[in-house]
């Protein structure tokens, strides 16, 4: 007599699974751009609550390098931070902050004809950061009314995006509700995980019980399981014969 072996998904196989998915969408898409779509949807519950900005892909605002200086009109106030995924211009950031030099981002206000303070964001990427474009912020700064504006750059082959800041100095803020979600999440994950390996259990309890059984009682045993899972009565399970 031959025995099918089951063997149900357990909780270890599915996040195994999730770790292996993103494992490869890292190496499709770079690791940089899968932490930070995996941490964009814990930053929703934030933004409905106001508690810090919403930012929509059409507030983004994306420069060639090779184009400075250029003309911008900036309508809605409040801090801006400078993006870049250009390897070499990251490396060039870093090490003008650690000499203590002057940003290579430079800001006009047209009206006045000010310069106004550019700053360094002295960390590096973070999950939490905007996914509506590539790389991290290396700027930001702080416009206090809508106007026309003046960005300028050194020009080189490379391309930076400019948004509306919604993280850098919100990180603490961020983290609290990244934990507080996490934990209401855990408790579903949890249930759904003990409820797989319940089953598993009781699968194999099953196998074994039925292990035990000569074969008359092993037929009538599973015949009685296909009776539980059918939903019929159970009758007349000695008149069979095999």
């Amino acid at each position: 007599m031959s025995e099918t072996s089951y063997r149900p998904t357990s909780g270890r196989a599915i996040i195994l699974g999730i770790i292996a998915f993103i494992i490869l969408l890292s190496i499709f898409c770079g690791l940089s751009e899968v932490l930070k779509t995996v941490g964009s949807p814990f930053l929703l519950i934030p933004q409905q609550l106001n508690i810090i900005p919403k930012v929509t892909r059409a507030d983004v605002m994306e420069f060639e390098m090779r184009q400075s200086p250029v003309e911008v009109q900036l309508e809605r106030t409040g801090e801006y931070a400078v993006y870049t995924k250009d390897i070499d211009l990251l490396i060039i950031t870093d090490q003008i902050l650690e000499a203590q030099g002057n940003p290579w981002f430079n800001l006009i206000d047209q009206s006045t004809g000010e310069k106004l303070d550019v700053k360094f964001v002295k960390r590096g990427l973070i999950p939490f950061d905007s996914s509506l474009v590539k790389g991290r912020p290396v700027y930001i700064f702080d416009i206090t009314h809508p106007g026309n504006y003046q960005f300028s750059f050194p020009r080189r082959y490379a391309t930076i995006y400019v948004l509306p800041d919604n993280i850098v100095g919100n990180e603490s803020t961020v983290f609290v509700f990244v934990v507080i979600q996490l934990v209401i999440l855990a408790f579903p994950i949890s249930y759904f995980i003990r409820k797989l390996i319940h089953k598993r259990q009781e699968k194999l309890s099953e196998i074994r019980n039925l292990k035990k059984t000569n074969d008359s009682q092993f037929w009538e045993e599973l015949k009685k399981q296909k009776e539980r899972q059918n939903g019929k009565p159970n009758s007349n399970v000695g008149n069979k014969k095999y």
